[in-house]
Formats: C-alpha cells, sequence, structure tokens
C-alpha cells in the first residue's frame, strides 16, 4: 500500500475536516500528501510560530534586539496565574529571547499577545502578503479571540488579561445570558486568524532552509521550536532520535460551543526534512483519536523517508 493510500486509510475513520500538506526534501521539496492544502482553517496557537518568524525576520532586519530587557513590571500579563509572566519575579526583566522560547515551549498565549501588540497585526498580514502568503491572516489577538468566542459584548471594556480573568470569576453569571450565548454560538473561529495548509508549508519550508533569515537565525528559530513541550502529536510515535529532532507548535480550542480545533505544523530536523501541516475543522470525533492519528503519520512519514 502506498503511503498516501495509507494516510487515507487513517483518516477515513474520523469524523472531521482536515486540511494537511506533508512535503520532505531539502533541495526540491517532494510532496507526500495533501487535502484540502487550500482551504482556510483557524490556526489557533499555530500563530505562535508566525510571531516567532516573524520576530526572528524583524531582528535580522536589525528592528528588534533579541538580548532587549523587557520590563514586566510594566504589563498588564505579570499577575496572570499559570503563565510565563505570573511565574516570574514581579519587575524581573526578560529578553526578547526568553520571551520567544517560552512562547513556544509553554504554548504561552500571553506573550504572543505581547508581540501581536508590538508587531501589530497590520505588519503581520503586510509581511505574510510580502512572503506570497495568500491566505493567512491575523486580525484578531487571542484575547480578542476569547472575549468573542465567549459571546462578550463590545459595550464591556476590557484591555488586559487580567482584566478578562476578572471579569469572568466575578460575573459568572453574565455568560449564562441568552444574548451571550448566541453571541458565542454564532462566532466563527474560521473567520479568523486563519490559514491554509499550503500557506503553512510553504512558511515552514523556506523558514528552516534559510530562505528567509539568516543563518544564524535559521538555526536559533529551529532550535526554539525543537523546545516545544507538546508531545502528544507529531512527536507522539516517534522513537527518542526522532522526538528529539522535532521541531513543531501546536494548536488547541476546546469551546463551550463544542467548536473544537486540533492542529501541529512542524518539521522533523535531518537529511530528508519532512515539513507536516495538520488542520482540522469541524470534528466530531474524540480528540485523543486525531492525536493518535497525527503521530501515526508523522511516525509512517518518518519511517518511509529514512
Amino acid at each position: 500500500m502506498s503511503i498516501q493510500a495509507e494516510i487515507g486509510q487513517l483518516l477515513s475513520s474520523i469524523k472531521a475536516d482536515f486540511g494537511i500538506k506533508i512535503t520532505e526534501g531539502r533541495g526540491q521539496a517532494v510532496e507526500r500528501f495533501a487535502i484540502n492544502e487550500d482551504r482556510r482553517f483557524h490556526m489557533a496557537s499555530v500563530i505562535k510560530m508566525l510571531i516567532l518568524i516573524e520576530v526572528l525576520l524583524q531582528a535580522d532586519e536589525g528592528n528588534i534586539s533579541l538580548e532587549e530587557q523587557i520590563d514586566l513590571e510594566r504589563q498588564d500579563h505579570v499577575s496572570a496565574p499559570g503563565t510565563y509572566f505570573g511565574m516570574r519575579h514581579l519587575g524581573a526583566p526578560a529578553t526578547v529571547l526568553e520571551l520567544l522560547s517560552f512562547m513556544i515551549a509553554l504554548n504561552d498565549s500571553l506573550i504572543a499577545d505581547y508581540f501581536i501588540t508590538r508587531l501589530s497585526k497590520d505588519a503581520l498580514n503586510r509581511r505574510f502578503a510580502g512572503l506570497g502568503l495568500k491566505n493567512t491572516q491575523i486580525d484578531l489577538s487571542i484575547l480578542e479571540l476569547n472575549m468573542r468566542s465567549y459571546g462578550i459584548a463590545p459595550s464591556i471594556h476590557i484591555d488586559s488579561w487580567q482584566d478578562f480573568y476578572s471579569f469572568s470569576l466575578n460575573n459568572q453569571e453574565y455568560f449564562a445570558r441568552p444574548e451571550v450565548l448566541l453571541r458565542a454560538e454564532c462566532f466563527n473561529f474560521a473567520e479568523h486568524n486563519y490559514s491554509t495548509a499550503g500557506d503553512l508549508e510553504s512558511l515552514i519550508r523556506r523558514f528552516i532552509t534559510g530562505k528567509l533569515a539568516s543563518p544564524e537565525l535559521t538555526a536559533l528559530g529551529i532550535h526554539i521550536l525543537k523546545g516545544q513541550t507538546s508531545k502528544n502529536r507529531m512527536p507522539f510515535r516517534l522513537p527518542p532520535e526522532a522526538e528529539a529532532e522535532t521541531g513543531h507548535q501546536i494548536g488547541t480550542i476546546i469551546a463551550d460551543t463544542g467548536y473544537t480545533v486540533i492542529n501541529d505544523c512542524g518539521f522533523i530536523d535531518g537529511d530528508t526534512l519532512p515539513v507536516f501541516v495538520f488542520l482540522t475543522d469541524s470534528i466530531q470525533d474524540d480528540f485523543i483519536k486525531i492525536n493518535e492519528a497525527v503521530g501515526r503519520i508523522t511516525r509512517l512519514v518518518w519511517e518511509s523517508s529514512k
């Protein structure tokens, strides 16, 4: 059975829509599998990989110093529980490089929002357009996405994650109101912060093969992406030697409305350099089943390319 047929068989038993593109090769990339590669999907936290690449490109252009000290005491995120900002001692500075590393390793949305604000959504989207990514856009911060998906009215003044946490804890009855539930139910994730498997594969491959940034910053980005601590998708079925060379960024949404996203995008560093993009929508199956499929497909491609 061909690898395309094996992947197709794995996916056929899962009730979900997939956007997938898998390629390999350090020179001319060869497509191993693709489905719905031009369809737009919500990226969820996969946007953190795009933010990482943009900051490194800005550093390469001399616009940002990775050693710049960020005064965390001046950030509204600092007291947010369960985040890098919250774990750091109040007032202790962090470098841009530290923030990037922890944004990926801890999948930290507050750090991502810090960079979205600093870079601006317009600048990010101009970069995507300049790179020919015609179906990629970031139009909401992760905080804005959370507010809209929970049905919070635009008239309610929430400027920071700390405000969001406080409002959610102190106004739980608000979220039971019919108009709030209706706004949450009508919110369409796929219309915001979207991309395609084709766009993301192109961006990842160009970056990790050194076509976008200097060799030093390319190597740094690869190193940071290998620091992703989530192991339950792409690396799930890989042996330790391949897992150690896997760089990736996950994206997950499990909303009260039942909307679910289970994404993973990345690469396995090595001679054949396979690149993987897994995007999902309309999931009606258990997320563990999808995690397992992503892991098995990744293992299948890795074994066939050895």
